[in-house]
């Protein structure tokens, strides 16, 4: 599955595929759209807008500590978004076991590309 996260629609379509019959912890386009803003805010304090090409995160809006006493594992719909060269794409759409608090955004491949930019970096001839 690869969604522009532009088309409304389709995304909202695949979100309510996924949930099936779940009330609980489920997601919206206004979540998608949530946590983009969230990581382009962080993104562009570290790199240029360019270099985000192939990024991809795992996204848990209801990420969230529950108290001992539930008792039932709490699931969430969870997405993956990828950065694409023209936008932000939903990847992949599930439901899972929610994290805690600290897994709201989770970078997937953030490691893999400073390997790249730092093998661009010691091989030019510039610096």
């Amino acid at each position: 599955m690869k969604i522009n996260t532009t088309n409304t629609e389709k995304v909202n379509q695949a979100i309510t595929e996924t949930e099936g019959r779940a009330t609980a912890r489920t997601i919206c386009m206004d979540d998608v759209q949530t946590a983009i803003k969230s990581i382009e805010k962080r993104l562009s304090l570290l790199l240029f807008k360019k270099d985000w090409k192939g990024l991809k995160f795992g996204v848990d809006s209801n990420a969230q500590s529950f108290s001992s006493s539930y008792k039932y594992t709490p699931y969430s719909t969870q997405i993956v978004l990828e950065r694409g060269a023209t936008g932000w794409f939903v990847t992949e759409i599930y439901r899972a076991p929610c994290g805690g608090p600290t897994h709201e955004i989770t970078p997937v491949n953030i490691l893999t590309k400073t390997e790249e930019l730092a093998s661009f970096l010691s091989q030019s001839k510039n610096w």
